[in-house]
């Protein structure tokens, strides 16, 4: 299977608890496409709540970089974050750079986020890119 079909996708779940004392921060996915790797997650509760929250003390941002089995590191290059359609998670994406080299079996993220004056806080976890296995369409579908 081609690392670069961009319907390839690997399913983490996997949670982590307390992430800037207060939020559950939950690994949905990994993906690559043409352009970088990118992981799929989900913050509850609600990182921003229009209406409630000043945009400027609520500020996030998520950065990070990984290291494959093969030695080979990998830098985040942006991504999106947003409120759900159902307004009750975070939704967002952190994508990085370059595209993993067809060797390298595992990719290890270190992942950091900030809010407001709040952290940084970081968590980390490996994904065996073995388990990418083709879609037959968009995340959307989960």
């Amino acid at each position: 299977m081609s690392l670069t079909n961009p319907k390839s996708v690997v399913r983490i779940d996997q949670s982590f608890e307390n992430v800037l004392s207060f939020y559950k921060w939950h690994i949905e996915y990994l993906w690559i496409d043409r352009d970088a790797i990118r992981i799929e997650y989900e913050i509850t509760p609600p990182i921003f709540i229009p209406d409630q929250d000043d945009v400027l003390t609520t500020l996030t941002s998520t950065w990070g970089h990984a290291l494959d089995n093969l030695g080979n590191e990998y830098q985040s290059w942006g991504g999106a974050i947003g409120l759900s359609k159902t307004k009750n998670v975070t939704e967002g994406v952190i994508s990085f750079i370059p595209l993993p080299n067809v060797e390298a079996t595992s990719i290890q993220f270190f992942i950091e986020i900030q809010r407001g004056e709040t952290g940084p806080d970081a968590i980390e976890f490996s994904v065996l890119l073995s388990k990418l296995q083709l879609v037959d369409d968009t995340l959307d579908g989960k």
